[in-house]
């Protein structure tokens, strides 16, 4: 059960992974770097002055063009080709030494290849030499040659191993790619992210603006502000669990005109949150998320009761992922991370008409079209072994909303309102591709349904905000709750 680690230097004699006048199983010999053996140095799993057992030992070659005498008493040799490994290069030349026997026998030996994740993407048809041994390799069929080779985490490799035609050589072929099922778990961030950011979006367009069109007259002018924050479930295939919190302030001013009230603003906004996401086969990633920006809100209220309203906003989003549940090539959970940053832009527009039911009650209803684009980037995953890049294209949200809200004056200074609405999401789909090939696509689209309920409570003073309190319940393709405060301070 010893580890012997070798990443350089120059070794004339014979290492061994144990040693001893008993037993030396289970011993993990492990090359790195570019030592330089003697022309007799043998690499022995394990030896035994009495015949112990020397069973289980493992060697594990992370690098190319070694060369030493010969190999001896491993059950299993795992080959992992690093970024520099080209086809037809070779991994550890044997000479034979001046053993007798200078065969090199693998019977009863499992072989392995993995691939790191930097490397580039090797092709159908391409080789690499793990083992060349002129005096010859023996091998039978109580050899296990395994049948893929993974590169990083990302993508795995049919592959052909086995001894060339004279015997020298152990070889192993690319028959075909494909990318694996939990290169999912990196994309979802594209998903979760773009999901937070319509939050912002849900924000500004509700809230936001209702709030800044209390600047009530031509005359006034209003500081608006809006604060939300929420959790919420999105279902993209898998799923991913989003909370936090976002933030707008801004200026309000109105404009009285022939057919109404025109109100307008810029705003900056600022959101924070953070994501779990889940695969169905077990694969969690977290990651924190957050975005600032700027925009301009503007509606016009008819003297009708019809309005119209719109939104344009423009900033930046960042993003990180982890994950500790990402399988590598030999079986072993890694460590995976990655940071990616990009920008988005948005608008919205809205159409909707109050109706008045009696002297206390009127009726809102109003249908909105709402679009956010977040940009793609590239990121190479951190973590031992990998380092595969992801290229994540742009995420595009086209979303429709259609909905009605009865509200009540139940004193000159406090107003409460109920709404129901249904959304459709039509894209919302996070693409990407790694070492060539297209990773599973998580989507936020489909339906969801909200209830709200919230209260408008007016200023007692000249000075004092008005504040409504809102909060909003969520199913369907998105599950959760919301809850947003906003105020206005006429000046």
């Amino acid at each position: 059960d010893n580890k012997v680690y070798i990443s350089g230097g120059t070794i004339t004699g014979s290492v061994y992974g144990g040693l001893g006048s008993s037993d030396a199983a289970g011993n993990k010999v492990y090359i790195s770097g570019t030592p330089i053996f003697g022309n007799n140095t043998m690499l022995y799993g394990g030896h035994s002055d009495r015949g112990g057992d020397v069973s289980g030992n493992v060697l594990n070659i992370h690098t190319k063009g070694l060369q030493a005498a010969n190999v001896r008493d491993f059950d299993e040799y795992n080959f992992y080709l690093q970024n520099d490994t080209k086809a037809d290069d070779t991994l550890l030349t044997l000479t034979g030494g001046d053993d007798s026997d200078k065969i090199t026998y693998i019977t009863k030996s499992k072989i392995n290849v993995g691939m790191e994740g930097s490397a580039p993407a090797l092709r159908i048809g391409d080789s690499v030499t793990l083992l060349e041994n002129t005096n010859g390799i023996t091998a039978d069929n109580t050899t296990d040659y395994g049948p893929e080779m993974r590169q990083g985490v990302s993508v795995v490799y049919d592959i052909t191993t086995g001894l060339n035609e004279d015997g020298h050589k152990l070889v192993t072929t690319i028959d075909g790619g494909k990318v694996l099922e939990q290169t999912k778990s990196p994309v979802e961030t594209q998903a979760a992210t773009a999901a937070f950011l319509n939050s912002g979006a849900d924000m500004l367009a509700g809230s936001g603006i209702a709030s800044m069109s209390e600047a009530t007259s031509a005359e006034d002018g209003a500081i608006f502000g809006v604060m939300g924050g929420g959790s919420m479930r999105y279902k993209t295939g898998s799923y991913a669990d989003v909370k936090g919190y976002n933030l707008a302030m801004g200026f309000g001013k109105a404009v009285t005109n022939s057919a109404g009230r025109l109100t307008f603003g810029p705003f900056i906004e600022y959101g924070k949150g953070e994501y779990t996401s889940h695969l169905d086969g077990g694969i969690r990633g977290d990651g924190n998320t957050k975005y600032y920006g700027v925009g301009v809100l503007a509606r016009q209220d008819n003297n009708s009761g019809v309005y119209y309203e719109g939104s344009l906003r423009y900033g930046r989003m960042d993003s990180d992922y982890a994950s500790g549940d990402l399988i590598n090539f030999a079986d072993n959970r890694v460590q995976t991370s990655y940071d990616s940053s990009s920008a988005y832009y948005g608008a919205h527009l809205g159409i909707g008409k109050v109706n008045k039911l009696n002297d206390t009650t009127k009726a809102d209803v109003y249908a909105k079209f709402m679009y956010t684009h977040q940009n793609g980037d590239s990121v190479a995953l951190r973590g031992e072994g990998v380092g595969e890049v992801y290229d994540f294209d742009a995420v595009d949200s086209t979303r429709v909303r259609v909905g009605a809200r009865v509200s009540r004056d139940y004193s000159a200074r406090g107003t409460g309102y109920a709404g129901l609405a249904y959304e459709y999401e039509f894209d919302g789909e996070a693409r990407a591709t790694v070492l060539g090939f297209s990773t599973p696509s998580p989507s936020i689209k489909g339906s969801s349904g909200l209830l709200e309920l919230g209260y408008i409570l007016q200023p007692k003073g000249a000075n004092d905000p008005a504040i409504d309190i809102n909060l909003q319940g969520w199913g369907g393709k998105k599950q959760g709750f919301t809850g947003n405060v906003n105020f206005v301070w006429k000046f």
